[in-house]
């Protein structure tokens, strides 16, 4: 996979739409300034190069998102043909979004489908592809950790990586279950050692609790039998009162009934029936009183009806009788007198009724009382005749101290089986929780153990290292290679890893630190041996340090690494960019590299764009592209 063609609108120094045809060749990317052709710099030959990476990825080196296009210009784009793929169009107006095209898709779809077809990750993509200016010794100069990462992204050791992570999670999280089980089989030895105290076992304790159980019983039965006994002699003590209880019943009840007698019962009723017969004539003659009363007002006021008040028949003199008033008024008066008595008679005859009714109830009353008191006496003869032979009652004062000592012996009894209950309780509960916290361990330790190896083998020093050294092992040979084709007195190793002095410093198996001393020889966390201190990151050794040393060496390592990641993901991208390879070279240096540069790149890439001044450089590659400058811009046009 290469690039067809490359147009350009308003890209940096290229102002205007430019284009350039592309062969399957390897291109030096020369400049030159129209009024001085001595002048090759600042002219716009990395801009080239740029175009692509904003292109395939959108990055550029200007500050603002407007920054790449060309200045006084309000739009601009970059668009690649790419062999087998079609065109790639990233393009933005100012004060816009910019955006992305391939083919149909656009946006994010468009972004991953570059990145599944090209095969490369941005950052692989220039430490594979694209060595920028000064930056061919970047992957020698790089910090070991963050090289590290860079390969372990070629090496596509994230899943191994993520399945250690896992795996060591899980290796931490049994270890400290573990831990806490060990702790908590502690904690429950303690228990139940502080339960049992002097004794030999859990049986011996149960045997206690036995005795004392039995004691308990038999206490609770003497307790039971002493608080019956306090209720027969209460009984007793009751039978030995009580003929002197039943005389004075008779002789209550002998005065009931003498004060009963002293009253007829008949002569009550009768004087009760005579009350009531004064009453009635009594209110009979206060009403007649009112009648009159009410007829003399009435001829008293002029307003006699007419009809006789003893007869019951009209009276012929009614206007006569109604006209002579002085009569009427002394009748009026004689008749309110009549009523005043009549009045007080009635009054006299009610409470002589009701003084009679109180007589007689109270009289009844006392009947019942006396016949009640007959009943219940003799309801009470069984128990006197149980009372003449019943024996004489114990002291209860004795009985309730012997009632009080065996409530204190039951009392104690009961605390000491409560206290061995729980004793018995809590030990055996430790026994059963010590027996789980085994079974637990036994599980837990098989599987930390299964763990531990999955650790080992997919760990940093296991699969990790295997792949990783067998990939780096044939980067660094095609690298050795590469300098001695170009007769460079060179030779570089790439490590993984190795081994420092002394002992690990931090547990492999769950990351727990170590003890500084060295006399520690396992994790004092899962109880994981301790191995040697390994030192994990990766360290390019070079057989002599320096700047042009690290340059040749930065490209051999890289074009190498280039090479085996493109094969090892049969990724079709086959463009390398190489901006300035060779500044701190001498010139037996750059002529030593420069006669194998073409067939170097011929042999890794199908097309490639070197940007170099020294003609040894120039002279070995078949393709040329001349970046002119005229004033403030650019032009780029094929030249060879």
């Amino acid at each position: 996979m290469r690039i067809n063609r490359i147009t350009m609108l308003n890209f940096g120094p290229f102002r205007g739409e430019q284009t350039l045809e592309l062969d399957a060749k390897s291109y030096a990317v020369v400049a030159q300034r129209i009024e001085d052709p001595s002048r090759s710099n600042y002219c716009g030959k990395s801009s080239l190069l740029e175009a692509v990476d904003l292109a395939l990825y959108g990055r550029h080196r200007h500050p603002l998102a407007d920054g790449w296009i060309t200045r006084g210009e309000s739009e601009g784009f970059v668009e690649l043909e790419i062999e087998g793929l079609g065109d790639i169009r990233r393009e933005r107006k100012r004060g816009k979004a910019t955006r992305l095209t391939v083919g149909n898709a656009k946006g994010d779809e468009a972004e991953k489908f570059i990145l599944q077809t090209v095969g490369l990750t941005a950052e692989d993509f220039v430490n594979t592809c694209y060595f920028q200016q000064r930056n061919m010794a970047r992957f020698v100069l790089a910090d070991p950790g963050k090289r590290m990462d860079v390969v372990s992204g070629w090496l596509r050791l994230a899943p191994l990586e993520r399945a250690e992570k896992i795996i060591r999670e899980k290796v931490i999280d049994l270890s400290g279950r573990a831990a806490q089980h060990r702790s908590n089989m502690d904690i429950a030895a303690a228990l139940k050692a502080r339960e049992l105290g002097e004794r030999q076992s859990a049986e011996t304790l149960r045997s206690q609790l036995n005795d004392v159980e039995q004691n308990l019983a038999k206490a609770q039965t003497r307790l039971s039998n002493l608080r019956n006994l306090v209720g027969k002699n209460e009984r007793l003590r009751e039978l030995a009162s009580f003929p002197a209880r039943y005389a004075q019943l008779l002789v209550d009840e002998t005065l009931l009934l003498d004060e009963y007698r002293k009253q007829s019962p008949k002569l009550l009723g009768d004087a009760y029936a005579a009350a009531q017969q004064q009453d009635g004539q009594a209110r009979a003659e206060q009403i007649r009183a009112e009648n009159k009363h009410t007829q003399a007002l009435k001829l008293s006021r002029g307003e006699f009806d007419g009809l006789c008040p003893v007869a019951g028949i009209q009276c012929p003199a009614k206007e006569q009788i109604n006209a002579d008033r002085t009569p009427n008024e002394i009748a009026l008066s004689n008749a309110a007198a009549a009523c005043l008595v009549a009045e007080e008679k009635a009054d006299v005859a009610s409470i002589a009724l009701r003084n009679a009714s109180v007589i007689l109830q109270e009289h009844e009353r006392l009947g019942m009382k006396v016949n009640n008191a007959q009943v219940a006496r003799e309801k009470l003869l069984p128990m006197l005749e149980e009372a003449k032979t019943a024996p004489p009652p114990d002291d209860p004062n004795e009985l309730q101290a012997k009632v009080t000592t065996a409530q204190n012996i039951v009392v104690n009894l009961s605390e000491q089986r409560a206290s061995l209950r729980r004793s018995l309780d809590l030990v055996e509960a430790s026994v059963r929780e010590q027996q789980t916290l085994v079974d637990a361990i036994a599980a837990i330790d098989s599987d930390l153990a299964v763990h531990r190896e999955a650790l080992a083998i997919f760990g940093k020093q296991g699969a990790q290292r295997r792949v990783a050294e067998n990939a780096l092992a044939e980067i660094q040979d095609n690298a050795n290679r590469m300098l001695q084709m170009c007769d460079v007195d060179l030779s570089v190793e790439v490590r993984w890893s190795r081994e420092g002095q002394g002992l690990a410093s931090v547990c492999d198996s769950c990351g727990a630190p170590h003890a500084r001393s060295e006399r520690v020889k396992q994790c004092e966390r899962c109880g994981a041996a301790r191995g040697p201190l390994l030192i994990n990151k990766l360290d390019v050794v070079l057989s002599d340090r320096s700047g042009a040393a690290e340059d040749l060496v930065g490209a051999a390592v890289q074009l190498a690494a280039s090479s085996w990641l493109r094969a090892d993901r049969q990724i079709d991208w086959s463009v390398a960019m190489i901006d300035e390879p060779f500044g701190q070279l001498d010139e037996y240096g750059r002529q030593a590299f420069a006669g194998h540069l073409g067939s170097l790149l011929r042999n890794s890439f199908k097309q490639s764009f070197v940007i170099a001044h020294h003609s040894s450089v120039l002279d070995a590659l078949p393709g040329r592209i001349l970046v002119e400058k005229n004033g403030a811009f650019s032009t780029a046009r094929i030249v060879g």
